[in-house]
Protein backbone atom coordinates (compact mmCIF):
# COMPACT_ATOMS: atom_id res chain seq x y z
CA UNK A 1 0.00 0.00 0.00
CA UNK A 2 1.65 3.36 -1.14
CA UNK A 3 0.27 6.43 1.09
CA UNK A 4 0.76 10.04 -0.64
CA UNK A 5 -0.29 13.14 -0.82
CA UNK A 6 -1.25 14.68 -4.12
CA UNK A 7 -1.72 18.59 -4.99
CA UNK A 8 -3.62 18.55 -8.15
CA UNK A 9 -5.19 21.70 -10.02
CA UNK A 10 -8.76 21.37 -11.72
CA UNK A 11 -8.38 20.65 -15.46
CA UNK A 12 -5.21 21.02 -15.21
CA UNK A 13 -1.97 18.38 -15.02
CA UNK A 14 -0.46 17.11 -11.85
CA UNK A 15 0.94 19.90 -9.87
CA UNK A 16 3.02 17.61 -7.44
CA UNK A 17 2.78 14.91 -5.10
CA UNK A 18 4.31 14.10 -1.40
CA UNK A 19 4.95 10.82 0.37
CA UNK A 20 3.96 12.43 3.59
CA UNK A 21 0.81 11.67 5.07
CA UNK A 22 -1.55 14.59 5.91
CA UNK A 23 -5.32 14.93 6.41
CA UNK A 24 -7.44 15.85 3.40
CA UNK A 25 -7.72 19.56 2.71
CA UNK A 26 -9.06 21.41 0.12
CA UNK A 27 -9.02 25.43 -1.01
CA UNK A 28 -9.66 27.70 -4.67
CA UNK A 29 -6.84 29.83 -5.80
CA UNK A 30 -7.60 33.48 -6.69
CA UNK A 31 -7.01 31.96 -10.32
CA UNK A 32 -10.21 30.15 -9.89
CA UNK A 33 -8.39 26.76 -9.65
CA UNK A 34 -9.76 24.13 -7.09
CA UNK A 35 -6.67 22.25 -5.33
CA UNK A 36 -7.12 19.10 -3.35
CA UNK A 37 -5.01 17.39 -1.21
CA UNK A 38 -5.86 13.56 -0.22
CA UNK A 39 -4.35 10.38 1.33
CA UNK A 40 -4.25 8.27 -2.12
CA UNK A 41 -3.67 4.35 -1.69
CA UNK A 42 -3.00 2.08 -4.07
CA UNK A 43 -4.15 -1.31 -3.36
CA UNK A 44 -2.33 -4.49 -3.79
CA UNK A 45 -6.20 -5.86 -5.29
CA UNK A 46 -6.21 -2.74 -7.58
CA UNK A 47 -3.21 -2.31 -9.45
CA UNK A 48 -2.78 -1.12 -13.45
CA UNK A 49 -0.90 -3.30 -15.16
CA UNK A 50 -3.04 -5.72 -16.90
CA UNK A 51 -0.09 -8.83 -17.19
CA UNK A 52 -0.06 -10.43 -13.36
CA UNK A 53 3.93 -10.90 -13.39
CA UNK A 54 3.55 -7.29 -14.74
CA UNK A 55 1.30 -6.29 -11.67
CA UNK A 56 3.61 -8.01 -9.23
CA UNK A 57 6.74 -6.44 -10.45
CA UNK A 58 4.74 -2.92 -10.23
CA UNK A 59 3.45 -3.80 -6.31
CA UNK A 60 7.51 -4.82 -5.16
CA UNK A 61 8.60 -1.71 -7.23
CA UNK A 62 6.06 0.98 -5.91
CA UNK A 63 6.71 -0.89 -2.46
CA UNK A 64 10.61 -0.71 -2.52
CA UNK A 65 10.30 3.34 -4.43
CA UNK A 66 7.89 4.48 -1.00
CA UNK A 67 10.52 3.18 1.00
CA UNK A 68 13.55 4.10 -0.59
CA UNK A 69 12.22 7.98 -0.64
CA UNK A 70 11.30 7.83 2.54
CA UNK A 71 14.71 6.47 3.69
CA UNK A 72 16.43 9.37 1.61
CA UNK A 73 13.47 11.89 2.79
CA UNK A 74 14.44 11.37 6.18
CA UNK A 75 17.71 10.47 6.36
CA UNK A 76 18.96 13.54 4.72
CA UNK A 77 16.59 15.66 6.75
CA UNK A 78 18.15 14.35 10.18
CA UNK A 79 21.54 15.15 8.42
CA UNK A 80 21.00 18.93 8.14
CA UNK A 81 18.27 19.52 9.74
CA UNK A 82 18.08 17.53 13.62
CA UNK A 83 15.62 15.46 14.57
CA UNK A 84 11.93 15.75 13.73
CA UNK A 85 10.71 16.41 17.28
CA UNK A 86 9.92 20.16 17.10
CA UNK A 87 6.21 20.94 15.74
CA UNK A 88 7.19 22.66 12.97
CA UNK A 89 9.68 20.30 11.29
CA UNK A 90 7.43 17.57 9.97
CA UNK A 91 4.79 19.88 8.90
CA UNK A 92 7.79 21.80 6.95
CA UNK A 93 8.85 18.91 5.05
CA UNK A 94 6.13 20.37 2.15
CA UNK A 95 8.57 22.97 2.00
CA UNK A 96 11.70 21.18 1.17
CA UNK A 97 10.82 19.96 -2.08
CA UNK A 98 11.73 23.57 -3.68
CA UNK A 99 13.88 25.10 -0.84
CA UNK A 100 16.31 22.17 0.71
CA UNK A 101 16.21 20.56 3.51
CA UNK A 102 15.80 22.67 6.79
CA UNK A 103 15.18 25.44 4.05
CA UNK A 104 18.59 26.19 2.71
CA UNK A 105 17.56 25.93 -1.36
CA UNK A 106 20.16 24.38 -3.41
CA UNK A 107 19.34 26.03 -6.63
CA UNK A 108 19.50 29.69 -7.58
CA UNK A 109 16.13 31.11 -8.41
CA UNK A 110 14.92 29.63 -4.74
CA UNK A 111 15.00 31.94 -2.03
CA UNK A 112 16.93 30.31 0.99
CA UNK A 113 14.02 30.64 4.47
CA UNK A 114 16.61 29.07 6.73
CA UNK A 115 17.31 31.53 9.58
CA UNK A 116 14.58 33.86 8.01
CA UNK A 117 12.45 36.26 10.16
CA UNK A 118 9.85 34.51 11.34
CA UNK A 119 7.69 37.65 11.40
CA UNK A 120 9.00 38.52 7.41
CA UNK A 121 8.03 34.76 6.79
CA UNK A 122 4.58 35.04 8.06
CA UNK A 123 3.53 38.29 6.06
CA UNK A 124 5.13 36.78 2.88
CA UNK A 125 2.44 33.46 3.22
CA UNK A 126 -0.08 35.91 3.80
CA UNK A 127 0.44 37.74 0.93
CA UNK A 128 0.46 34.82 -1.37
CA UNK A 129 -2.47 33.03 -0.01
CA UNK A 130 -4.30 36.48 0.21
CA UNK A 131 -3.39 37.28 -3.49
CA UNK A 132 -1.39 40.25 -2.65
CA UNK A 133 2.02 38.68 -4.24
CA UNK A 134 0.57 36.54 -7.10
CA UNK A 135 2.27 33.43 -7.35
CA UNK A 136 0.43 30.16 -8.78
CA UNK A 137 3.33 27.97 -7.62
CA UNK A 138 3.14 29.13 -4.29
CA UNK A 139 -0.64 30.41 -3.20
CA UNK A 140 -1.36 26.48 -2.57
CA UNK A 141 1.56 25.97 -0.24
CA UNK A 142 0.99 29.16 1.40
CA UNK A 143 -2.44 28.23 1.95
CA UNK A 144 -1.07 24.93 3.25
CA UNK A 145 1.00 26.35 5.70
CA UNK A 146 -1.58 28.53 7.33
CA UNK A 147 -3.80 25.91 7.85
CA UNK A 148 -1.47 23.26 9.48
CA UNK A 149 0.63 25.70 11.77
CA UNK A 150 2.10 29.06 10.28
CA UNK A 151 3.52 30.10 13.49
CA UNK A 152 5.45 26.83 14.33
CA UNK A 153 6.52 26.60 10.81
CA UNK A 154 8.14 30.31 10.80
CA UNK A 155 9.90 29.49 14.08
CA UNK A 156 10.91 26.40 12.51
CA UNK A 157 12.99 27.95 9.60
CA UNK A 158 13.70 30.58 11.69
CA UNK A 159 15.41 28.41 13.90
CA UNK A 160 17.76 27.01 11.01
CA UNK A 161 20.91 27.58 10.65
CA UNK A 162 21.58 29.33 6.67
CA UNK A 163 23.88 27.73 4.63
CA UNK A 164 25.52 29.81 1.79
CA UNK A 165 24.08 29.03 -1.80
CA UNK A 166 25.41 27.02 -4.54
CA UNK A 167 28.89 28.27 -5.49
CA UNK A 168 28.37 30.11 -8.97
CA UNK A 169 30.93 32.39 -10.95
CA UNK A 170 30.59 35.90 -10.37
CA UNK A 171 31.64 38.56 -12.01
CA UNK A 172 34.27 40.49 -9.88
CA UNK A 173 33.58 44.12 -11.68
CA UNK A 174 29.49 43.27 -11.66
CA UNK A 175 30.09 42.97 -7.71
CA UNK A 176 31.66 45.79 -7.44
CA UNK A 177 29.31 47.83 -9.09
CA UNK A 178 26.21 46.12 -6.85
CA UNK A 179 28.60 47.56 -4.02
CA UNK A 180 28.38 51.01 -5.39
CA UNK A 181 24.36 50.54 -5.86
CA UNK A 182 23.91 48.91 -3.06
CA UNK A 183 24.41 52.28 -1.03
CA UNK A 184 21.02 53.73 -1.45
CA UNK A 185 19.44 50.41 -0.57
CA UNK A 186 20.75 50.16 2.84
CA UNK A 187 18.09 52.69 4.65
CA UNK A 188 15.48 49.82 4.47
CA UNK A 189 17.64 47.04 3.95
CA UNK A 190 20.73 47.91 5.84
CA UNK A 191 24.20 48.21 5.27
CA UNK A 192 25.04 44.61 4.73
CA UNK A 193 21.40 43.63 3.86
CA UNK A 194 20.40 42.08 6.73
CA UNK A 195 17.12 43.54 6.80
CA UNK A 196 14.58 45.43 9.88
CA UNK A 197 12.39 42.57 11.53
CA UNK A 198 10.58 45.79 13.32
CA UNK A 199 9.93 47.39 9.81
CA UNK A 200 9.21 43.41 8.41
CA UNK A 201 11.70 44.26 5.67
CA UNK A 202 13.58 41.25 4.32
CA UNK A 203 17.29 40.52 4.41
CA UNK A 204 19.09 39.97 0.78
CA UNK A 205 22.32 38.93 2.03
CA UNK A 206 22.89 36.05 0.84
CA UNK A 207 20.40 35.11 -1.28
CA UNK A 208 20.57 33.39 -4.47
CA UNK A 209 21.43 36.15 -7.26
CA UNK A 210 18.74 34.70 -10.14
CA UNK A 211 16.29 35.28 -7.09
CA UNK A 212 16.88 38.53 -5.94
CA UNK A 213 17.25 39.75 -9.83
CA UNK A 214 13.79 38.26 -10.35
CA UNK A 215 12.20 40.24 -7.52
CA UNK A 216 14.10 43.27 -8.01
CA UNK A 217 12.50 43.00 -11.95
CA UNK A 218 9.08 42.83 -10.20
CA UNK A 219 9.87 45.66 -8.37
CA UNK A 220 11.39 48.09 -11.18
CA UNK A 221 8.41 47.12 -14.06
CA UNK A 222 6.01 47.67 -10.69
CA UNK A 223 4.78 43.98 -10.47
CA UNK A 224 5.09 43.93 -7.30
CA UNK A 225 3.89 46.92 -4.98
CA UNK A 226 4.52 47.64 -0.85
CA UNK A 227 1.28 48.23 1.16
CA UNK A 228 3.11 51.28 3.09
CA UNK A 229 2.73 53.90 1.04
CA UNK A 230 6.12 55.98 2.18
CA UNK A 231 7.66 53.01 1.30
CA UNK A 232 6.33 52.64 -1.81
CA UNK A 233 7.37 56.11 -2.93
CA UNK A 234 10.75 55.27 -1.75
CA UNK A 235 11.24 52.28 -3.76
CA UNK A 236 9.85 53.89 -6.64
CA UNK A 237 12.22 56.18 -6.60
CA UNK A 238 15.01 54.13 -6.20
CA UNK A 239 13.97 51.93 -8.85
CA UNK A 240 13.59 54.88 -11.78
CA UNK A 241 17.32 55.06 -12.24
CA UNK A 242 17.92 51.50 -12.13
CA UNK A 243 18.33 49.12 -15.36
CA UNK A 244 18.25 45.65 -16.38
CA UNK A 245 22.20 45.49 -15.54
CA UNK A 246 22.06 47.42 -12.29
CA UNK A 247 19.93 45.06 -11.19
CA UNK A 248 22.35 42.09 -12.18
CA UNK A 249 25.19 43.79 -10.55
CA UNK A 250 23.43 44.06 -7.34
CA UNK A 251 21.95 40.68 -7.26
CA UNK A 252 26.08 39.26 -7.73
CA UNK A 253 26.59 41.55 -4.73
CA UNK A 254 24.22 40.80 -1.93
CA UNK A 255 24.53 36.82 -3.00
CA UNK A 256 28.05 37.36 -2.33
CA UNK A 257 27.71 38.81 1.33
CA UNK A 258 27.57 35.44 4.00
Amino acid sequence: MRRSLTLFRQNDALLHERVFPLPFFKFTTRQNFAYTSALSTTEAGAPRCSDRKHKSVGLRLSLWTSIAVFSFTFAAFNASAGPLDSPGAQKSLVCSACHGFAGNAPGNTVPIIAGMNASYFKKAIKDYAEGKRPSPEMEPYSKYVIQFGIDEIADYFAAQKKQAPALTKTDPKAVSRGATLATQCGACHGPKGDGDPGSVTPAMRGQPAGFLQAQMALFGSDKRKLEDAGLEESKKRVFKGLTESDFADLAAYYATLK
